[in-house]
């Protein structure tokens, strides 16, 4: 869990500068057109990159956790943690579905360019543009990332 955390500290961080750097374009608004390039950038594509990231230790975490739970009725901290158990492993599971959900409905507006600056990070790593009859191929790519750590999960936790 030790990824998490400094994945969590990192986008604190990305957050805490864009917040600083918007208190910044009130003294300098020449400033003002790089900080909206990087507050459409950041958020999502950070977002996006680590929780590819972190996918893999988390899911592995949560695997263990779930094998070794347990509720003792007088350990307020173990509550605690099976919860987040929980909440994370709702996160490995809704991940992927949200992530075809969101580009599947957004597939009209996948070459647009600002959609491509703010949301284009899954779909750049093919060239899908060339290729009209490929819509599906960015999708299917993230989405096989994804089910091939959590078959290594799954292989490694359950079937020992």
């Amino acid at each position: 869990m030790g990824t998490v955390f400094y994945v969590l500290i990192i986008y604190a961080s990305v957050i805490l500068i864009e917040r600083v750097w918007a208190l910044l374009v009130y003294i300098c608004p020449r400033s003002r057109p790089y900080h909206l390039m990087m507050k459409r950038r950041l958020y999502w594509n950070v977002f996006n990159t680590l929780a590819m990231e972190i996918y893999l230790e988390l899911g592995l975490s949560v695997a263990l956790n779930i094998k070794t739970m347990r509720w003792l009725d007088n350990n307020p901290d173990l509550h605690f943690t099976n919860w987040f158990t929980y909440a994370c492993l709702a996160f490995i599971v809704g991940y992927p579905i949200w992530l075809v959900v969101f580009y599947r409905m957004n597939q009209p507006r996948w070459k647009n360019e600002d959609f491509q600056n703010k949301f284009g990070q899954p779909l750049a790593v093919t060239n899908f543009k060339d290729k009209p009859e490929a819509k599906w191929v960015p999708l299917i790519f993230s989405i096989v990332f994804l089910l091939r750590r959590a078959a290594f999960i799954f292989a490694v936790v359950v079937i020992p």
